[in-house]
């Protein structure tokens, strides 16, 4: 009786703090945004290849849009709840200063706002192998455009997905991500080299002479 007490003693400590492990810590990161679980599996496919990289322009003609869209599909056998975040964001001010429509499967508005802010509450459950397309659209306003000659920015779109019968930040999740950069490429203004030779005109100065 006491070896088998002994045995069943050592099976608990090495095998239960594994399955702990396995279950709580379940989270996936690739560069080309592909996972190997088969619990809870979510598989991004963006229109453009990671980083996507724009220009902006202010205007409201569609070619001065900044817009791409992907596409999120449960591969796993779970049901999935996703939030979509803007992480990593290297220029807040300039971030600050470019508004952010996201829209799910062209219909319904997730997000309105400036990508500073992006992030979207639980705004999808997926049954396994559903898909649904998430749009995203940037534009910038005249006075912002200008205001921000060279400006740059860079980020992380992350889509955030986890169990629906878990509370947030419990049980299985799994994130995948898109990188992109939004550029102003206007020029900073330069002076003119006519200004840079004038002397201001003093009556003063011809009287003291």
């Amino acid at each position: 009786m006491k070896l088998k007490t002994i045995l069943i003693s050592i099976w608990v400590v090495i095998i239960l703090p594994t399955t702990v492990f396995a279950f709580f810590k379940d989270t996936h990161t690739s560069t080309d945004n592909l996972f190997s679980a088969t619990t809870l599996d979510t598989h991004l496919t963006p229109s453009n290849p990671s980083p996507i990289v724009r220009n902006i322009l202010y205007g409201g003609t569609p070619e001065q849009k900044v817009e791409f869209s992907f596409m999120v599909m449960n591969t796993g056998a779970m049901n999935t709840q996703n939030r979509l975040q803007a992480i990593n964001i290297s220029n807040p001010t300039f971030a600050s200063k470019i508004s952010v429509e996201v829209i799910l499967d062209e219909i319904t508005s997730l997000y309105s706002g400036d990508l500073n802010s992006l992030l979207t509450n639980s705004y999808l459950t997926q049954i396994p192998s559903q898909t649904n397309k998430i749009g995203l659209t940037f534009t910038i306003s005249e006075a912002n455009y200008l205001a921000t000659p060279q400006e740059s920015v860079s980020f992380r779109l992350q889509n955030h997905a986890w169990q629906t019968n878990q509370t947030y930040g419990n049980g299985f999740f799994d994130n995948e991500y898109v990188d992109v950069q939004i550029t102003n490429n206007l020029p900073i203004p330069q002076p003119s080299p006519l200004l840079e030779n004038f002397v201001e005109y003093n009556p003063l100065n011809i009287l003291q002479e």
